[in-house]
């Protein structure tokens, strides 16, 4: 019987966020973000629920993030989070967690499905979101193939990677292993093979992606639906040596060890995203559009979309310690955790304030924040 577990990565600081996101408190854990009473990563917890029960979900975060992960999540298992000693991108991320659950799993492994996503995206209809991932699960079964959630763009954006895609895959069977043949599992669900990926290219070729007759592009949500056997044999072909490192410190990890040998070991690990060291090598892989309210959270921007607007525009966030007036602005969001702060007659902007920091900016240059962080952290050390 095959068996599907979830990967959850949550080890972010969410830079892009400051000053209400940082390394002690990163954006999946902040409660309220985006919906009262709920956090990104519970959230994500919460929308992958149909498809993968939180007893096979497992959160890989970093060590210093593990304890606020346990907290955040009282309903999962603690050995259910993986700690890296330190973050090295998604590559090592994901490879660390399939050797962790090949331990973990023992026998079982060789017939598991792993759903890998990052915590930190929000989506409007979750439902329609879980429909669309079990079909990816089914497929990446059906095909021994990496399968990803691809996003219907919505606009030309130069922040996102592209899924050039063309043929539609029928399912053999259902791929799910139940022998009730009922093709592609829930409707007009489909799947296509992937022609070819671009990480954030250019405006032009971007506007071009949306018109193009030839290929149908989709944004690549970061979403993979991954044979674990397959994704076994795609590190060791395309990434020996990160592969044979974080198998050792897989380990290590799952005896309990903690510190020494194995913590330099994976420090030394190359930074690379999953995307460009795997799925990109692949020549059989998946995608399944998808089109329901997504959104990746990563900027002041990208969250002033996802929270309810008054009817000039502006997102208005204030927590009890805060008191926010706003006269005469308009598209502009203010976040306010412990001050009391006016605005007025301004557009367009961003103003956050927590914990006696302030930051101010252009929506359009939300993006840049990380460039204020990078400075802050130079001038600490």
């Amino acid at each position: 019987m095959t068996k599907r577990v979830a990967l959850i990565m949550a080890g972010g600081v969410g830079a892009r966020l400051w000053p209400a996101s940082t390394s002690e408190r990163p954006k999946q854990l902040i409660d309220g973000l985006p919906a009262a009473g709920q956090t990104l990563l519970s959230a994500t917890i919460d929308r992958i629920a149909p498809v993968v029960p939180v007893t096979s979900t497992y959160v890989v975060t970093t060590r210093d993030q593990r304890d606020a992960v346990c907290r955040a999540l009282p309903d999962l298992p603690a050995e259910n989070v993986l700690a890296e000693p330190c973050g090295r991108n998604t590559a090592a991320c994901v490879g660390l967690s399939i050797a962790w659950l090949r331990v973990q799993l023992g026998a079982a492994f060789d017939d598991t499905i792993v759903v890998a996503l990052p915590a930190d995206h929000f989506v409007a209809k979750p439902e329609t979101f879980a429909r669309h991932l079990d079909v990816a699960c089914r497929h990446a079964l059906a095909g021994d193939a990496v399968t990803l959630l691809g996003i219907e763009p919505t606009r030309p954006d130069t922040g996102f990677g592209y899924i050039g895609h063309r043929e539609r895959i029928a399912l053999d069977g259902d791929g799910d292993g139940d022998g009730d043949g009922d093709g592609d599992g829930d409707g007009e669900i489909a799947a296509y093979q992937v022609a070819h990926f671009k990480e954030k290219p250019d405006l032009a070729t971007a506007q071009g992606y949306l018109c193009s007759t030839s290929i149908n592009y989709l944004w690549n949500a970061g979403v993979f639906v991954l044979p674990a056997r397959r994704v076994e044999r795609e590190f060791a072909a395309h990434q020996p040596q990160m592969w044979s490192t974080v198998r050792r410190v897989a380990v290590s990890l799952a005896a309990g060890e903690e510190g020494g040998a194995a913590d330099h070991a994976y420090a030394a690990v190359a930074e690379m995203p999953f995307d460009k060291a795997i799925v990109e090598q692949q020549r059989d892989a998946r995608v399944v559009p998808f089109d329901g309210g997504w959104t990746d959270v990563g900027s002041w921007d990208a969250l002033a979309t996802v929270i309810p607007s008054d009817a000039q525009g502006n997102v208005i966030v204030a927590t009890s310690d805060g008191s926010t007036v706003v006269c005469g602005a308009t598209n502009t969001l203010v976040w306010n955790e412990d001050a009391t702060v006016g605005v007025i007659g301004v557009s367009d902007i961003a103003v956050v304030v927590r914990a006696g920091k302030v930051l101010v900016c252009r929506r359009e240059d939300a993006q840049r924040v990380r460039e204020i962080v990078d400075r802050l952290h130079k001038h600490e050390t």
